[in-house]
């Protein structure tokens, strides 16, 4: 049995999500390959000076753990762009142009024109999740917590949907 999955393509949220829990090795751990966009990089490390997420991104780009790809598809983003975000825009060319199996999204918009581009979006709980039922984490709800202390919107029914899941509730 493979120990890791394959290729996911990472949107903003779900890295700062993870940054900000400490977290963001979660992404390497648990996939073969991590990939972010030049504008998703643009997004974590350009905007803001004490951005979460900024330095720990940096970082695990120098190191080798996550890898910038630049799109070929403008026409796709050009098509959307104004609908959504350019970074969550071009996650989904990504996922096309190198076949990725997973991609992190977290807003709901951009996780319905995926599915409609034949993408299975998941998100930052999604990740979660899963390293909670790989024993990569003790506490799901622990981490929903905190991120929701940190700002983070999640529904209640979603809340209790994951945690009753992974055993927790």
């Amino acid at each position: 049995m493979r120990d890791k999955l394959g290729t996911v393509i990472c949107n903003s949220s779900p890295i700062i999500g993870l940054a900000s829990l400490g977290l963001l090795h979660l992404l390497w751990e648990l996939f073969d390959q991590v990939i972010v966009t030049e504008a998703v990089y643009a997004e974590v490390t350009k905007q803001g000076r004490n951005r979460i997420g900024k330095d720990e991104l940096g970082l695990s780009i120098k190191e080798g753990y996550i890898k910038i790809y630049a799109i070929k598809d403008e026409l796709f983003i050009n098509r959307f762009i104004g609908r959504l975000h350019r970074g969550e825009l071009e996650v989904m060319v990504a996922a096309r142009e190198l076949n990725a199996q997973y991609l992190l999204l977290d807003d709901k918009a951009a996780r319905v024109l995926a599915e409609t581009m034949l993408l299975e979006p998941t998100g930052l709980i999604g990740v979660l999740r899963l390293a909670k039922l790989t024993g990569k984490i003790v506490s799901l709800k622990d981490c929903l917590d905190q991120l929701i202390q940190n700002n983070y919107r999640i529904s209640k029914s979603l809340y209790y949907k994951v945690l009753n899941e992974v055993g927790e509730i």
